[in-house]
């Protein structure tokens, strides 16, 4: 990556700010372009470079970082820097995914996959892989990242009607963008230069076109395009890691792998967000904890009985309620073992820092 300003790499006042807490004039910015495992890769003004956790931030801090970062770092020889510091974040885009621990229980955890993102572009293609539903779950999990969601419907040039097929990604984003678009006949691109000056990250399942849209905005070949089977035309995953590319004039573009079964990470009042037009309707049902399944006098059942609210979307607003609130559940209890492991290691690294381990 060559050198450019600090402005063209996403900082903005929000982090400047921060700096005033920090004496060591020694450290300067840099922002996290990849994560694998214990190894980073930053940017700063003179170009990329692999860091490491430093000491303190690994065993004490014990911050997580992740793609979109930023940080404070020591830079070390010509290509290797230590991070210090990780600075506060304006957004976070997460997933949640069971894992097994030490003991081989299974557990819900958060992956972080971009920090310090301005807008989301949510890709869906207009071909067998269209799907509202899944719009809806990526809708939720932008509404927890605090970042603004842009829905983009790609191969619209493969759509027999595609207007109709905007007609129902209207009708789910509620107020956030829907832009028409076909990346391999360069249809509609222009529509997306408003929001090109800030970080970007893209979200969708394979096959929809994320690499091609990639290379068309980067104006480069960057991605390598994925194989399409012909059975039901959906897209190897063609990326192992997160990157973050610029686009120039201080536009910066976070991709990552392809996302098959997005399991959300949000809270309840997230999903209730998205879903602003069914939480509407409870207001008028009989009951106030109605869950709108057998009660009489079920407001959101009687739209669904009148035609006025598809059945599937109320399906989809239970599920992603349920999963909200097991999120909920497992996060307060993942942050007490968090602190009590952490609390161990810290415990630990002091004595064996004193000699008494």
């Amino acid at each position: 990556m060559t050198m450019m300003p600090l402005n063209d790499l996403g900082w903005d006042p929000h982090f400047e700010a921060q700096l005033a807490q920090y004496a060591d004039t020694r450290l300067e910015p840099a922002r996290v372009s990849y994560v694998e495992r214990t190894m980073y890769g930053v940017v700063t003004t003179s170009g990329e470079r692999r860091a490491v956790l430093s000491g303190r931030l690994q065993h004490f801090e014990q911050k997580s970082v992740a793609v979109g970062d930023w940080v404070l770092v020591s830079l070390m020889g010509e290509d290797e820097a230590y991070i210090h510091h990780v600075l506060d974040r304006k957004s976070l885009l997460s997933r949640a995914f069971m894992s097994k621990d030490w003991a081989y229980s299974r557990s819900l955890e958060k992956q972080e996959i971009a920090a310090n993102i301005d807008y989301i572009f949510i890709v869906v293609a207009a071909d067998q892989d269209f799907s509202v539903r899944r719009v809806e779950r990526y809708l939720s999990c932008t509404r927890q990242a605090q970042a603004q969601p842009v829905v983009l419907l790609n191969k619209i040039d493969k759509a027999d009607d595609p207007d109709h097929l905007m007609e129902e990604l209207r009708a789910v984003a509620l107020g956030v963008p829907v832009l028409p678009l076909s990346v391999q006949e360069g249809l509609g691109l222009e529509q997306l230069a408003p929001y090109l000056k800030r970080t970007i990250a893209i979200v969708g399942s394979s096959g929809v076109g994320k690499s091609s849209l990639i290379n068309a905005l980067c104006g480069r070949e960057v991605q390598a395009h994925g194989l399409v089977r012909s059975v039901d035309d959906k897209g190897r995953h063609t990326t192992t890691r997160r990157d973050l590319l610029p686009l120039g004039g201080g536009g910066i573009l976070i991709d990552n792998p392809g996302i098959r079964e997005i399991q959300v990470w949000a809270e309840e009042r997230d999903v209730q967000d998205v879903f602003s037009d069914i939480e509407a309707l409870t207001h008028a049902c009989q009951y106030r904890d109605c869950t709108h399944s057998k009660e009489p006098g079920c407001a959101v059942r009687a739209a669904v009985d009148e035609g006025t609210l598809d059945p599937g979307r109320l399906r989809n607003f239970r599920q992603l309620l349920q999963e909200a609130t097991l999120v909920e559940t497992y996060d307060r209890q993942g942050a007490a073992k968090k602190e009590a492991r952490n609390r161990r290691q810290r415990i630990d690294t002091h004595l064996r820092m004193k000699g008494k381990r």
